[in-house]
Parts: structure tokens; C-alpha cells; sequence
């Protein structure tokens, strides 16, 4: 059923005003509009997009801090941990896994 035919059965059954009904269909046409509902994904996609960036970006600078303290600075994972306030074990795995040391 699509939105008008939805619309028009909802209004006929429940409703007897026709203020009511143009409020229906609009209501009705915000739930599920195909070009809405493009647009809103399309928005999604973007704001993930952004939000996947910000924290890639937030990732390599943790990780690129890391490197510097351990390797350069000859700092312990316990003291990385407490200056960057991030759980050791995290400090552990970047250590680890990221950095391959």
C-alpha cells in the first residue's frame, strides 16, 4: 500500500475531518518517503563517514604517541598508560598489534 492509499484508508476509518487527514498524510509521508529515506541514509553514510575519521584519526595519534614514549622516551607501558589515561592492556595491545614490537 503505498502512502496515499494509506493514508486515505486510515482517514476514512478513524477520521472525519479533513485537517485531519492533510496531518495523516503528511505524518504518514514522513515515516517512509523513498526520497526521505535516501536522503536520510545518504546523510548516515556521511555522518559515518565523518565519525570513522575522527576516530581513525584519534586512533593514530593514541598510537603515534605510544611509539614515541616507548621507543624514544624508553617510557614502561604503566607510565604510558597513566599520561594518556587509557587502560594499560590498551597500551599493551598497541604495543603489540599496531606497533609490532
Amino acid at each position: 500500500m503505498d502512502n496515499t492509499n494509506l493514508s486515505q484508508y486510515l482517514s476514512r476509518k478513524f477520521l472525519q475531518n479533513s485537517l485531519l487527514e492533510e496531518g495523516v498524510f503528511d505524518m504518514i509521508k514522513t515515516l517512509y518517503d523513498p526520497v526521505l529515506a535516501q536522503k536520510s541514509k545518504e546523510e548516515g553514510i556521511k555522518e559515518g563517514m565523518k565519525e570513522g575519521m575522527k576516530e581513525g584519526m584519534k586512533r593514530g595519534e593514541i598510537r603515534g604517541k605510544i611509539k614515541v614514549m616507548y621507543i624514544d622516551m624508553k617510557m614502561n607501558t604503566k607510565e604510558i598508560s597513566k599520561k594518556l589515561k587509557i587502560p594499560v592492556e590498551k597500551v599493551e595491545d598497541v604495543i603489540k598489534n599496531e606497533l609490532n614490537l
